[in-house]
């Protein structure tokens, strides 16, 4: 029996129920925590890294969106890189859908400001 060699990127999906998977590239998830007792949000935006000490499953959260009120939803973004006020939570918007957060949040997964894991 050969043993297979370990990927630098673990496979999440194995990790998180395929039902709750609303998106995913290869690199990054969109995974809804609607319904989960723990959850402060309605869903997550997530990317596969290597397995550090800074992201022991081999993912790191990036941004989350929420309800806010029953027709207004929000998303927003955990860059790593701080702004004037020292803040690293950005907000991408307020939107009228819980459709229009998630397509925001997708949109901005690739923006520089969400720098690579160190």
């Amino acid at each position: 029996m050969s043993k297979q060699k370990p990927s630098s990127i673990p496979e999440l999906t194995s990790e998180i129920p395929r039902e709750r998977v609303i998106q995913d590239d290869g690199a990054f998830l969109l995974v809804s925590t609607k319904g989960l007792p723990y959850a402060h949000t309605c869903g997550l935006l997530i990317r596969r890294c290597a397995l550090s000490d800074a992201a022991p499953f081999g993912y790191e959260c990036l941004g989350q969106y929420r309800q806010l009120r029953k027709s207004l939803w929000h998303a927003c973004l955990d860059s790593r890189i701080p702004d004037a006020d020292g803040r690293t939570e950005r907000s991408t918007g307020i939107y009228a859908s819980e459709l229009d957060a998630l397509v925001n949040l997708w949109a901005s997964r690739r923006l520089p400001q969400l720098g690579p894991l160190l």
